[in-house]
């Protein structure tokens, strides 16, 4: 009876972190034809991490609901992924990466930088904004030239509990810093962008405990602001 009951508190366990998104699963995105194809690329969370049923709820899911089937939006996250080519998971090294190319994307939604500002990766603005330029160019210059939407990460705070501190090793300063070069960029590119940092600025109520990964609440929001400005 307590072996049948250690097994079943394993399974929940199990079952629990891969429906909140902490594993690096994804689910293969198949090109459809005969619709617009929005693209959503980033990181944790654009995949869905701490959301629970991240499959069905991460925000590009939402997006998907909200936009009906004359569109297909794919999502291309990827959990710890940065924009920095020098840093510790380049997005671009990925295999969402190449699949988002493959998806031949009317439009691209880019929300990078958040664990740019980690202490291992962070080197200087000017190298940061040079590389996000540099990644831009890798969507711009496809064949088919999509609208490019420039999603400035959400904002990032320090753990509310010192438990969830091992999954968020963000510096709040150092991610300021993310937010300006973005900023810069736009106005450099003469970009259009959405910004999401000072959209949930001071709304707690939007974030899981780790206080950097949004929540089901924090990715509806996320996907409506979308859904409203594009």
């Amino acid at each position: 009876m307590i072996i049948a009951i250690i097994i079943l508190v394993i399974i929940l366990i199990a079952a629990a972190v891969i429906l909140c998104g902490y594993t690096g699963i994804r689910i293969p995105v198949k090109k459809k034809e005969g619709v617009k194809r929005i693209a959503c690329v980033g990181d944790n969370i654009t995949y869905g991490r701490s959301v629970m049923g991240c499959f069905f709820r991460a925000y590009p899911n939402i997006l998907q609901k909200l936009r009906g089937e004359s569109y297909q939006v794919g999502n291309f996250g990827v959990p710890g992924a940065t924009l920095q080519t020098t840093a510790e998971k380049p997005y671009s090294n990925s295999k969402a990466f190449a699949e988002s190319i493959a998806f031949d994307p009317d439009i691209v939604l880019i929300m990078l930088g958040t664990n740019d500002a980690k202490d291992r990766n962070w080197r200087s603005e000017e190298h940061f904004a040079k590389q996000y330029v540099e990644f831009l160019e890798r969507y711009s210059s496809l064949e088919k030239a999509p609208r490019i939407i420039i999603c400035v990460p959400p904002y990032v705070t320090k753990p509310r509990n010192f438990l969830f501190s091992f999954t968020n090793k963000v510096d709040p300063e150092k991610m300021l810093q993310v937010v300006k070069s973005i900023k810069e960029v736009v106005v450099e590119q003469d970009a259009y962008a959405i910004d999401f940092n000072g959209i949930t600025k001071g709304s707690k109520q939007l974030f899981s405990l780790d206080g950097l990964n949004v929540n089901g609440e924090g990715a509806n929001i996320i996907a409506g602001v979308i859904n409203k400005l594009m």
